[in-house]
């Protein structure tokens, strides 16, 4: 419940940290991090936008 309660806590500021960086990498990563801890429906849609953001560096995109 405590790691549950966490994610959901780090995916609402990260919705706020979007607001003002978005398309930023580093924030959504976080995002879906956040999201997909928090088993939220946009956890997929999120990672698929970190692994996509232009801001990306190809060291991130290795393993993908």
């Amino acid at each position: 419940m405590r790691f549950d309660f966490k994610f959901a806590q780090l995916h609402r500021q990260c919705l706020d940290w979007l607001t003002e960086f978005d398309g930023d990498a580093l924030v959504l990563s976080f995002a879906a991090f956040a999201a997909l801890g928090a088993r939220t429906s946009n956890g997929p849609s999120m990672y698929q936008r970190a692994v996509e953001a232009p801001t990306r560096t190809t060291r991130a995109t290795r393993c993908s």
